[in-house]
């Protein structure tokens, strides 16, 4: 008798561990947790097919771009006047229904013709499982033309240990696929990086104070309490691991307060925050894929994108194992004017470059626009203007 229930206990004690082994659940995710987060669009619009479970006759269906997932913009009754719903079909096959229903809402100023949707949260099937998916959105809806942008967030939330420490994590569904622990890349031809996002709260656990929010792109190193880390799924998705890296680090000095940057190296995407105090990183090539710099003084932008990416101007270095790199980037900006002439008409534009040559823009509130004076071959003033950002 005593044997078992010896026997028992242990094989309850063992389905208990098996159990408990992972935590991951699927949660929604709102907009902007995705540090790549792609939108999907659709423009071309069909009218709608006997039986497919839309409501007006008015209403319009389409496919997001790249996805299968079908939308239809309908009303809830048949004799409502104009919109006042988004109807959505994950399985691709064209059948709506009132469950998959987001409704449409219209904004208090601006255009009529454009109606916000969610956020608001729907359950979907995806490989046998129902996963909660927020979406958000617009739709634009004039007599000419006609487009829907919509964002879709899901992500698998657990925890996870960090040498001693164990901090609640999520993995967040950055390119619309629907299923998380895809890793980061840049893609040449497109010129878009994408893949997830891991996030690691070391706040409240909620995700919901964005400076307590550890970001960074799934499948790279994640440096946390001055640690080099892999983070990865386990094979059967149930739970996230964390093991120190085994990579040889280098040291990279920026010389500036305040910054964030974006680095492709050969096999991840590494997204640093840092200061004018050197930090280890993990040795390798990189190329700069975004940078950001805040002012101390005023409190301006200024911002680097992928557009030196896709014009092959994009800063490239080789952070050598056990060395110090010094990467001069940012502020101080160079102004130039590239002026074109044809026949009576001057078309002139206002290009900022960085220390390194790549270019640069620079958002706030309190920049001052660059003015512009021009002059005859007399040196008469002909004309003073200013231009604008963007």
């Amino acid at each position: 008798m005593k044997t078992s229930i010896g026997l028992f206990i242990l094989l309850l004690v063992v389905l208990t561990a098996t159990i408990a082994q992972g935590d991951l659940k699927p949660v929604p995710a709102t907009q902007g947790q995705a540090i790549m987060q792609q939108s999907l669009f659709a423009h071309q619009f069909t009218k709608p097919k006997e039986g497919d479970g839309t409501v007006s006759k008015k209403a319009l269906v389409t496919k997001l771009r790249g996805k299968n997932i079908r939308v239809a913009i309908d009303s809830q009754s048949p004799d409502t006047e104009g919109f006042d719903v988004v109807r959505f079909d994950f399985s691709g096959k064209g059948k709506f229904n009132d469950k998959q229903v987001v409704p449409l809402k219209k904004r208090e100023k601006g255009n009529p013709s454009r109606l916000n949707f969610g956020p608001a949260t729907l359950q979907v099937e995806r490989n046998g499982k129902s996963i909660p998916v927020m979406l958000s959105g617009h739709i634009y809806t004039s007599s000419d033309h006609k487009y829907i942008i919509a964002y879709l967030g899901t992500a698998l939330e657990g925890t996870c240990k960090f040498g001693d420490k164990t901090y609640p994590v999520r993995i967040v569904d950055g390119n619309n696929n629907l299923n998380c622990g895809s890793k980061s890349r840049y893609q040449k031809n497109s010129g878009v990086t994408i893949g997830d996002t891991l996030l690691i709260d070391t706040g409240k656990g909620n995700f919901k104070q964005p400076n307590q929010l550890k970001k960074s792109l799934y499948g790279a190193p994640v440096l946390l309490d001055g640690v080099w880390y892999d983070v990865a799924l386990s094979p059967d998705k149930s739970e996230i691991v964390a093991t120190p890296s085994t990579a040889k680090t280098a040291t990279l000095k920026i010389d500036h307060d305040n910054w964030s940057i974006g680095l492709i190296g050969k096999d991840y995407i590494l997204m640093l925050d840092g200061s004018s105090k050197p930090m280890e990183i993990p040795a390798g090539k990189y190329t700069v894929m975004q940078f950001t710099q805040i002012q101390p003084t005023k409190g301006d932008v200024l911002s680097i994108d992928q557009q030196n990416l896709r014009q092959k101007t994009a800063k490239k270095f080789n952070a050598a194992a056990g060395k110090t790199f010094e990467l001069a980037i940012g502020a101080p900006l160079t102004g130039q004017i590239k002026i074109k002439a044809r026949g009576r008409r001057i078309t002139m534009n206002f290009k900022l470059t960085d220390v390194s040559g790549m270019s640069a823009m620079v958002n706030s509130m309190y920049s001052s626009k660059p003015q512009v004076e021009v002059f005859d071959e007399q040196g008469k003033l002909v004309h003073t203007g200013k231009f604008e950002y963007g």
